[in-house]
């Protein structure tokens, strides 16, 4: 990991400014993108939160547009706005889902957004929240109705407004949604 991560950074370096990626093709651009993104995926694993973030605004300074970034983006901002149970945090994560799904509106950033809104209800102990998630996690599994996590996320979002409300309907819906998840993937730890 420490090569690979060196050659991220040294990558990186190369295309610091939007200035820097002038004359390149659009091909060229989106390697660029996916050297940010691996170099701030390594920083997320490690939980360098704050150079996660200030990564990505670099790589969002030379292609605002890129739907992945956003996402991504949003992710690491959602992830670290659950530990510091920060509100602001959450609502600059939200802003950069929406953008995202403003250019691309049948992208996956519906069932992130959909897990960040969710952490932010639990939080707050908000049934808005919930039900916003829950919206979101219905648009994530029309695009892709398979998706064991996101069906894992949705059952836990339930789940979690059920232990809110003391409602067994609630815990239902949730079983029905992990049952979905575990035909699709039977040995996911998480959804088991």
């Amino acid at each position: 990991p420490d090569l690979v991560e060196s050659l991220y950074t040294a990558f990186i370096h190369k295309y610091l400014t939007k200035e820097s990626t002038l004359g390149l093709s659009d091909e060229a651009i989106n390697d660029v993108m996916w050297a940010y993104n691996k170099q701030a995926s390594l920083l997320m694993d490690s939980f360098q939160f704050e150079q996660t973030i200030e990564l990505y605004e670099k790589a969002l300074k030379i292609k605002p547009d890129h739907v992945v970034i956003l996402g991504n983006y949003g992710n690491a901002l959602s992830d670290r706005a659950k530990l510091k149970e920060d509100d602001d945090l959450f609502n600059k994560a939200f802003e950069q889902y929406e953008k995202a799904l403003k250019i691309k509106p049948d992208h996956d950033v519906f069932g992130n957004y959909g897990c960040a809104l969710s952490d932010l209800a639990k939080l707050k102990e908000d049934e808005d929240l919930f039900n916003k998630a829950f919206e979101l996690y219905g648009k994530a599994l029309k695009i892709q109705p398979d998706h064991a996590d996101h069906l894992g996320n949705y059952g836990t979002a339930l789940s979690d407004l059920a232990k809110l409300k003391k409602d067994e309907g609630l815990f239902n819906k949730a079983f029905d949604q992990y049952k979905k998840a575990l035909k699709i993937k039977p040995d996911n730890v998480n959804i088991l």
